[in-house]
């Protein structure tokens, strides 16, 4: 609505850097050019390190992978957003969708190499029911309808200081790659959906 010009499918590929500051990124794929640019965003999520590295900077990530549940609507159905008040461990959050006929149940924090490639255990699966149910006896013996896997782009130097995976905040970090010798590079990683407007606003300004 506002003038961006957007590429999926276009892998960046490149990021050249001239005289300490961003002067171009090379995209792939689609789009297969060369982007002449004043700044550059890295929001790539856990991908986020890999995309640095090609301007040749460091951003450590420390992804984990997550699952989430849905199973056929409980009987009697789940009335409101249940979540466990407990530090934080699998199977904490049951989320009624009874549009859908269906409970959301959530969720598992693994430590994964690759965002790209990592195992999709069905014990968690079985974890994060057996949790939930614990929470709501509901959905102990529901069918699973299905699965859905993330990995969060979780900032390495954080989650140091926080010392368990777990206890993020889903706070965001928000790197100048000015003071690593790449003006006009900037790198937004950590924080969640909730709160990708308040990130691309931080960001902009």
């Amino acid at each position: 609505e506002v003038g961006a010009t957007l590429h999926p499918q276009s892998p960046v590929e490149g990021i050249d850097v001239a005289d300490g500051r961003v002067a171009a990124v090379d995209v792939g794929g689609r789009l297969d050019a060369t982007v002449e640019a004043d700044a550059v965003v890295n929001a790539a999520g856990p991908w986020a390190g890999r995309l640095a590295a090609l301007a040749g900077v460091s951003v450590p990530m420390a992804p984990t992978r997550g699952v989430m549940v849905a199973v056929d609507d409980p009987d009697p159905g789940v009335g409101a957003v249940l979540n466990r008040c407990r530090p934080p461990a699998d199977g904490d959050i049951v989320v009624p969708r009874p549009r859908a006929g269906e409970a959301v149940l959530g969720t598992t924090s693994v430590a994964v190499e690759d965002p790209d490639d990592f195992e999709r255990d069905g014990r968690e699966v079985d974890r994060t029911v057996a949790e939930c149910a614990r929470l709501c006896p509901a959905v102990a013996d529901r069918p699973v309808r299905r699965t859905y896997w993330g990995v969060r782009p979780l900032y390495a130097p954080d989650e140091a200081a926080r010392g368990d995976g777990r206890a993020i905040s889903r706070e965001f970090a928000l790197l100048d790659h000015a003071d690593d010798g790449v003006d006009g590079l900037v790198t937004v990683v950590g924080g969640k959906l909730t709160t990708h407007r308040l990130m691309a606003e931080a960001t902009a300004d």
